[in-house]
């Protein structure tokens, strides 16, 4: 009990404020803008968004071989500039495959437009910088800086979005706003971390930094991927199997859903990951670390889990408009999904502490095939709902396997190396 009470106490509670604050603004922020977004825009123009969007959110971590996620375990100035270096030449090599793909319209499938399509360069250069720059500033625990950004972030694309809406463009304005956010952000990021490129690393020192963190490309790139592209097919599915309007109807309801995520367990996550990273270096129990964890997001997430099961529908009809009722039913049948999600995300990165990146591998390849496989025999043989249930209540129980897994090498783990 002491050691769990010492994990809540003191810097804890003062870093998750920290980090909590600057996404309590992205929450309001989200609050007052999407009952305006959603007036404003149609749900065709947020499934063309959520297309655009899905394909970023699998392409980005791509762009890095997934080795962004390093910085943390990072321990000198020479390392992390040698990951820097390696970084930026991964995304020259990938933006020439995208760049070359998209040339011979190898993103016709995805439905968007031919000028939609040439700005995925543009998102892929911001969204990996951005990537890479919030786990630097993550390295040096420089939290203030990762809540402005989260922030300004949120104010570009609101902003932009809704003025672009009201001046009625014919460029869709959900993507303008992300694209202007992602750029503010990167701005902020690279002068707050002092990022120097001038630093020098002689290729020696690269490519050891490459082979020394390349269990991050073996297994936790594909896995990351295949995780990726599962946790977005639904939409890609929606948009194949049934229309751009349900596409769009189920994209509003998981964005709602999941904002506990984005304002509670990614800054849980963020400093479960370094603090497992500095107990797991000095020897440290990490099974109680977990256990407060889950605990504390269970707490998090209870009160939200009552409201939605029985007012989901009246209140996206309320709030965002009697057009996004069937997004409130969508709501309550993704509540085992996204609870499990809420819970598993920040407590994952123990896979990376472990250096056992593998289980990243196993659970993406079994959540893209059950996802896909759940999706098109529900969307074929069920009604929506139903469907949505299917493959909901499935992945959940697989989360649930995986986290009784962590638990036990966790556990097995402090009874071999744990010594305080």
């Amino acid at each position: 009990m002491k050691e769990i009470r010492s994990i809540v106490r003191g810097s804890f509670w003062k870093q998750l404020g920290t980090l909590s604050g600057g996404n309590l603004l992205t929450l309001l922020i989200t609050i007052v803008s999407y009952p305006i977004l959603s007036r404003l825009y149609t749900d065709v123009e947020f499934g063309t968004f959520a297309v655009f969007q899905s394909v970023l959110l699998i392409l980005i971590p791509l762009s890095t071989f997934n080795y962004h996620e390093a910085m943390v375990l990072t321990k000198s100035a020479d390392e992390r500039s040698a990951l820097i270096k390696l970084l930026m030449a991964i995304l020259g090599i990938v933006l020439v495959a995208v760049i070359f793909c998209i040339s011979l319209n190898g993103f016709d499938f995805i439905g968007l437009t031919v000028n939609l399509v040439w700005l995925i360069p543009v998102s892929l250069i911001l969204g990996s910088a951005l990537l890479s720059l919030t786990q630097l500033l993550l390295q040096k625990e420089d939290l203030k800086a990762l809540s402005v950004i989260k922030t300004i972030d949120r104010v570009g694309f609101n902003g932009i979005a809704i003025i672009l809406a009201t001046i009625k463009t014919t460029f869709n304005g959900l993507i303008a706003g992300m694209l202007a956010g992602q750029f503010i952000a990167v701005a902020i990021a690279s002068v707050r971390s002092e990022i120097s490129l001038q630093k020098r690393s002689k290729p020696q020192e690269i490519i050891a930094t490459a082979k020394k963190y390349s269990d991050f490309v073996k297994f936790s790139l594909i896995g990351g991927f295949m995780e990726r592209a599962g946790r977005h097919l639904p939409i890609l599915i929606f948009t194949w199997l049934a229309s751009d309007s349900l596409a769009g109807q189920y994209a509003m309801s998981y964005k709602i859903l999941t904002i506990p995520e984005i304002i509670i367990g990614m800054s849980v996550g963020q400093l479960f990951y370094v603090r497992a990273a500095k107990r797991f270096n000095n020897k440290q129990n990490l099974s109680s670390l977990l256990i407060k964890t889950w605990i504390f997001l269970l707490g998090v997430v209870a009160v939200p889990i009552l409201i939605i099961c029985f007012f989901s529908p009246q209140i996206f009809s309320t709030i965002l408009g009697s057009q996004w009722a069937q997004a409130g039913e969508i709501a309550v049948v993704l509540l085992p999904l996204v609870v499990m999600l809420f819970i598993t995300a920040p407590t994952s990165y123990l896979v990376n502490v472990f250096n056992k990146q593998h289980l990243d591998l196993v659970l993406g390849t079994i959540t893209l095939l059950t996802r896909a496989t759940t999706l098109y025999v529900g969307l074929s043989y069920l009604a929506v709902e139903q469907a949505i249930l299917l493959f909901s209540a499935t992945e959940a129980l697989i989360l649930i396997g995986f986290n009784i897994y962590l638990y036990i090498i966790t556990r097995r783990w402090d009874a071999l190396h744990a010594i305080s």
